[in-house]
């Protein structure tokens, strides 16, 4: 499809762009490339510093009184395999709202290495189903932090916006996300998996990291022709978390 090869060109430039950062001597603070796909779509490149936490085999987030381990695999899994600041971004804000989580039945989309999904198991959720297209390093963090669950109600699912998913028996009383807006053929699929997800009742999540203009794009579709609506619940320099609200 075209989203999915959009999001395979993002993957391999996003490579070739890591591996540039780690062998140049001198960088720009912030500079940007096109990729090729269409001419207003760009990539950021960040400063080494920023570049590398991908490269880290492990990273250790404490959270819940509990040292989680993260396995990231850049060269395997590309975008999936490592942590977005997003992730941990929402995972804190979480541990600070528990009640958001308790009791409630959990998704998470394009969770990646699952780091948000296992946060919620370990705030009391009732079920949690931690989604991606590609569930490799989800399904290994969740075997490498088996002993920080609190129980076993959380499974790994593959999941593809747009699709069919009454299987997943919605609507959820919480659907989570954290980076997932960075191709803009995305948007409406993304949106359309919400709507099938969710009811008035749910809360929905979405942590943001801005770059260019992408998320301001995704707001400005949610607002056209979709019954959900959009909030700024936390902001921290880059990243937002937006609550998107159903309209019936």
């Amino acid at each position: 499809s075209n989203v999915m090869n959009r999001c395979l060109c993002y993957t391999a430039l996003m490579s070739l762009c890591v591996q540039m950062e780690s062998v140049r001597e001198r960088e720009q603070p912030r500079t940007s490339v096109n990729l090729g796909c269409k001419p207003d779509t760009q990539l950021v490149l960040y400063d080494p510093s920023k570049l590398l936490p991908l490269h880290r085999p492990k990273l250790r987030y404490e959270i819940c009184n509990r040292t989680i381990e993260i396995e990231q695999e850049w060269a395997e899994l590309g975008l999936s395999g490592v942590v977005w600041d997003a992730a941990p971004f929402l995972a804190y804000y979480l541990e600070k709202s528990p009640s958001t989580i308790q009791g409630k039945r959990v998704i998470e989309l394009g969770a990646g290495t699952g780091l948000v999904g296992m946060v919620s198991n370990m705030l009391g959720a009732r079920e949690v189903i931690v989604t991606d297209m590609k569930t490799t390093s989800a399904e290994r963090n969740m075997r490498l932090n088996h002993h920080n669950l609190i129980n076993d109600c959380i499974k790994v699912s593959h999941l593809e916006w747009g699709k069919d998913i009454s299987h997943f028996n919605p609507p959820f009383d919480v659907i989570l996300a954290a980076d997932v807006i960075y191709v803009e053929e995305g948007f409406d699929p993304l949106l359309n998996t919400l709507s099938q997800l969710s009811d008035a009742s749910t809360t929905i999540l979405l942590s943001c990291a801005h770059r260019y203009d992408w998320v301001e794009k995704f707001l400005a579709r949610v607002a056209v022709g979709n019954k959900l609506r959009p909030f700024i619940v936390t902001s921290q320099e880059n990243i937002s978390i937006y609550q998107l609200v159903k309209i019936l």
